[in-house]
């Protein structure tokens, strides 16, 4: 490993026990449970409730404050909207979806062919509502940043060099 700073953590990597393993695909799940907060600041409301038909990609959480919107990550119906445990070691309000294995994507409303005449404002916009925030533990989201210009070229370089999160901001970038 190429050490380019002084100091940090740096654990053994265990390439060796899967590099010579091939990539397999899991089932999905029957059930997923979403905590409507995935960031630092305010819990999202939730925008589904029991019985909602969802698609994959529809955002089913909106917050107000500071926050980022989330998204269903796969279709199907929704079956409660109930406090689950969360990862911070509370419980949370959470969307659980029963999977129906179709993935049926929600509506794209691409950008490309309008994105060299939207304002930065706009594509601030757009990014909010995709839910792409940055990987820190925060979760920051680039309509809170101060320099919007700089939270999106933020935003475009992550998805650039970062290969952890291409393949899900790339689907979110598909759908904002």
């Amino acid at each position: 490993m190429n050490n380019s700073f002084g100091g940090g953590i740096r654990p053994p990597e265990h390439k060796h026990i899967t590099a010579d393993k091939p990539a397999v695909t899991i089932k999905a799940p029957e059930k997923v449970v979403i905590p409507l907060i995935q960031h630092i600041g305010e819990i999202c409301t939730p925008l589904v409730k029991a019985g909602d038909r969802v698609l994959l990609g529809q955002k089913i959480g909106d917050v107000n404050g500071l926050g980022a919107p989330i998204h269903a990550s796969v279709s199907g119906i929704v079956k409660a909207v109930e406090e689950r445990p969360h990862q911070n070691g509370s419980e949370v309000l959470s969307v659980v979806i029963e999977n129906d294995m179709l993935d049926m994507p929600q509506k794209k409303q691409g950008i490309s062919d309008r994105a060299r005449n939207l304002t930065a404002d706009e594509l601030i916009r757009i990014v909010r509502e995709a839910g792409i925030v940055g990987m820190g533990g925060a979760a920051f989201i680039g309509s809170r940043m101060t320099d919007r210009i700089e939270a999106l070229e933020q935003s475009v370089t992550q998805l650039q060099n970062q290969p952890a999160i291409g393949q899900g901001s790339a689907l979110a970038v598909g759908v904002a």
